[in-house]
């Protein structure tokens, strides 16, 4: 008897009509679809993996991918406090964070902002290696052996830059 359970809250329960779609490229993923003014249609085969970190919480970044205003979003965005991985934009197509990188590109945002380092935890590491593997497993064209390191402080200066073989 849920009108009595949730009581005068029942009516935040009930809706016209409600879906749910369990249909992400990576299983362990919950589907929020960003608009698609967002995103766009992929232009180029995908050949690598763009790791971001959000630079904000968990629920901005997810905020700000939901927000037309923005024009941006990522495929994965992971919440540090408990690896919790929402997908946002399909493989499919192209998500807009990487700028001219976009085209052949997934992108994936790890929660972290203020103290970074202590978003980065032993699960956190373990839930991204599973999405990596996942994501490079379906995709012949990424080659997993190399990456491209940057970081920039906030008055410019690149920490490091460069492909790097792993």
């Amino acid at each position: 008897d849920l009108p009595t359970l949730f009581g005068e809250d029942y009516g935040l329960l009930s809706a016209q009509g409600l879906s749910f779609s369990k249909e992400t490229d990576y299983p362990a993923a919950i589907w929020l679809p960003a608009p698609s003014c967002n995103y766009g249609e992929r232009t180029n085969p995908v050949s690598a993996v763009v790791i971001h970190y959000t630079e904000g919480s968990y629920a901005g970044a997810i905020s700000w991918f939901l927000n037309c205003e923005s024009s941006v979003s990522a495929h994965y965005v992971i919440r540090s406090v408990d690896v919790q991985v929402t997908q946002m934009v399909r493989e499919a197509d192209k998500a807009y964070h990487a700028r001219t990188a976009n085209g052949y590109t997934i992108g994936v945002e790890h929660e972290a902002y203020g103290d970074i380092a202590s978003f980065f935890t032993e699960a956190m590491y373990e839930s991204s290696a599973d999405l990596m593997r996942s994501i490079c497993s379906r995709y012949e064209t990424i080659d997993g052996h190399r990456t491209f390191c940057t970081d920039t402080l906030d008055d410019g200066t690149a920490l490091d830059s460069g492909l790097h073989n792993l």
